[in-house]
């Protein structure tokens, strides 16, 4: 149990859930009267539904108060766009931006400008950088988490739901305030302003659709590899499919339909049962297979893995967030003929690395192959 005391309401009590044009056209004109930036938080409904969009939307500006906005109620065409119309120019506060961005834009609302409170927090190098631990070490109170993991979904929302929604964006600019100093202090300030811009492009690009069935995910099913036979392989995926379309028809989560552990009863089935898989990637394979089939692109990621790691614990951030894993083995299996600091710079470039990642992986990497 934290020894922080208990955020329980918010200071302006549990506002009314807005699921009207009436009711929406009054939050907006309250959010364009307040001022500074706008927190912003998503409920969604991991677990019971497939369609990822949000379910609730919370808003909390100075000045302005706290929102809640059901975005199913106003889901005609259109039904967001005098919110976004109202949030333009504003600079949006999110809390591990990249996974509320996706269900935003399927409502027509994209940022001009934000600030990433849980990316700002790795960064720093902060050991949690989970809402409820960085509103404890900043402010110094408890969020209560108990709903996240309900079904947002269901209508009436329970108010002990509200209660919690409302709570989730209470304290995000005061969050994002302490952090502010704490990114000067530690001169990461620009850091953070360039994965924020980043963030921002990558928003715009988001589709406003709802995603359909990705064919491409089905070997994430648990305990893939368990499954060794071609055979087997191609019932996992067959049936991964065609769990996964079944359950975009019907809008429900695919794990309620069946279980992956089901799926992963494919390891028995008999060759002679069913036809060989055939499935043919140009995906880089994964580096614990190197060694014994592709020993040179082994030697280059047993020198360049820990490298990466060495120099982002001397600036005291994630391995992940100075290098994603996806580029150090795109590196180390096909890295640039140009192995100068220059030719390195260019290469992470293309992959979309920040400025502030090539300055340091560029001299880092350059020399590290130099020595192999």
């Amino acid at each position: 149990m934290s020894d922080f005391p208990v955020l329980a309401e918010p200071r302006e009590g549990v506002p009314p859930v807005v699921a009207s044009p009436e009711a929406l056209r009054h939050t907006c004109q309250a959010l364009q009267n307040g001022h500074g930036p706008v927190a912003i938080d998503t409920e969604r409904a991991h677990g019971f539904r497939y369609n990822p969009r949000a379910y609730l939307i919370q808003l909390r500006r100075e000045g302005s108060g706290t929102h809640l906005v059901d975005p199913v109620s106003l889901g005609e065409t259109n039904g967001l766009k005098p919110l976004a119309d109202a949030l333009a120019g504003t600079q949006w506060i999110l809390h591990a931006a990249t996974q509320d961005m996706p269900c935003l834009a399927m409502d027509g609302l994209r940022p001009d400008d934000l600030f990433d409170t849980e990316l700002a927090g790795r960064l720093l190098g902060l050991p949690r950088v989970g809402l409820g631990s960085m509103v404890e070490h900043y402010c110094g109170v408890t969020l209560l988490k108990e709903h996240s993991a309900s079904d947002w979904s269901r209508r009436p929302l329970p108010h002990d739901w509200l209660v919690y929604a409302a709570l989730d964006v209470e304290l995000l600019n005061d969050v994002r305030e302490k952090v502010i100093a704490d990114l000067q202090e530690a001169g990461k300030d620009e850091w953070a302003r360039q994965e924020f811009a980043h963030l921002v492009m990558m928003a715009a690009e988001l589709p406003s659709e709802e995603p359909g069935v990705d064919a491409s995910r089905w070997r994430r099913i648990s305990h893939i590899g368990n499954v060794h036979s071609r055979a087997g392989l191609q019932l996992a995926h067959d049936l991964w499919l065609a769990r996964e379309n079944l359950a975009h028809d019907l809008d429900i989560a695919p794990g309620r339909l069946l279980r992956d552990d089901a799926i992963d009863h494919a390891r028995g089935v008999s060759p002679k049962k069913y036809p060989p898989f055939r499935e043919y990637s140009s995906a880089i394979p994964h580096p614990r297979s190197w060694e014994r089939h592709h020993p040179e692109e082994a030697a280059r990621w047993a020198a360049v893995r820990p490298a990466v790691n060495e120099v982002a614990a001397d600036h005291d951030v994630p391995p992940e967030n100075l290098c994603t894993p996806a580029w150090l083995r795109q590196f180390a299996w096909q890295p640039p003929h140009d192995l100068s600091i220059a030719g390195v710079d260019a290469f992470f470039a293309d992959l979309g690395a920040r400025p502030w990642q090539r300055g340091i992986l560029a001299s880092l990497l350059s020399e590290v192959m130099a020595e192999l």
